[in-house]
């Protein structure tokens, strides 16, 4: 296992926890995404994206992590100036969905997507169907270095000042954050493989 491969299982390991009360103990985390979620109130998944009723089963809290305070102080490791499709697999693409509760996320490939027609799961498997107030991919770089963007059909952000400031969010819980910017010709963002990687501030 490479020692990028190393940071992401560990960071994943370490916020697989119970999801009841899983913000009781995040300060970062609860302050950040509770001033996102002010301004931007839960709203139904986009209907004309789901094709099929598998697509709205609720994956077992098992199988969810929940985000957790990251340390800023603790970066350390070196990050690429993109994900290439030649090295995307260092870096397992995470679906991450904001409810009004918590922020989880799975890894979009996994046993639970197997079983699914797509073999894969939606961000609606996050969370059965429920209104949520974001939702998009994420890349974990590092222990406490992620990629992050906006790109769901069902619950992504709306405009580019929304996905600027889910951005902010994740940043402001603790972490490096890097992403891809929004392509205002489609009006949806920028995928994080095969772009420049930005660093939020």
């Amino acid at each position: 296992m490479t020692m990028d491969m190393q940071s992401s299982a560990d960071h994943l390991s370490k916020h697989m926890q119970p999801l009841h009360g899983a913000n009781r103990d995040q300060p970062l985390t609860r302050a950040a995404f509770d001033r996102f979620r002010e301004r931007h109130p839960a709203r139904s998944p986009n209907t004309h994206c789901i094709k099929n009723d598998q697509e709205l089963d609720q994956m077992p809290v098992s199988d969810l992590a929940t985000w957790v305070d990251g340390d800023l102080a603790a970066i350390h490791e070196q990050v690429p100036v993109r994900i290439e499709e030649d090295n995307a697999d260092r870096y397992p693409v995470q679906l991450w969905v904001l409810r009004p509760k918590d922020l989880v996320y799975a890894r979009e490939f996994c046993p639970f997507g197997d079983a699914r027609p797509s073999g894969k799961i939606k961000h609606t498997n996050l969370t059965g169907g429920a209104d949520a107030h974001s939702g998009g991919e994420l890349r974990f770089l590092g222990g406490n270095t992620v990629a992050v963007n906006g790109a769901s059909g069902r619950y992504g952000p709306q405009s580019e000042a929304e996905l600027e400031e889910i951005v902010q969010a994740f940043h402001a819980s603790g972490y490096r954050v890097f992403w891809t910017g929004y392509d205002p010709d489609t009006n949806t963002p920028n995928p994080l493989v095969g772009v420049d990687l930005r660093l939020a501030a």
